[in-house]
């Protein structure tokens, strides 16, 4: 939480757009919790790269992005995250079942 407060600001690259890598990611699903606990004293930006942007408003223009978003969200989950180090994995599970965040995961 330190360092993401002391930051001020996440950016989380929702790339592609119907199934982020950031959401499956131990540490960038806990940035994003640490980020929207800390509420107004610290800034979350969500980018997509232009083409994905595109293809993401298109989708929603023809009724099937709002149904592939709500999947993808409903499916996010800290527990199927994962760390290229597994001593980190085991660390985020811990923090999240000790209490830090575990509503939201």
């Amino acid at each position: 939480e330190g360092r993401v407060k002391s930051i001020g600001k996440i950016v989380a690259l929702m790339m592609p757009w119907h199934a982020p890598a950031y959401l499956e990611r131990s540490w960038c699903m806990l940035e994003l919790h640490t980020a929207i606990q800390l509420g107004t004293a610290c800034e979350l930006t969500i980018l997509m790269p232009p083409k994905e942007e595109e293809q993401w408003t298109m989708s929603l223009m023809n009724g099937a992005g709002f149904e592939q978003i709500y999947t993808t969200l409903r499916e996010a989950s800290i527990s199927s995250a994962r760390a290229s180090v597994p001593a980190d994995q085991e660390n985020i599970l811990r923090l999240v079942d000790s209490g830090q965040g575990s509503h939201l995961f």
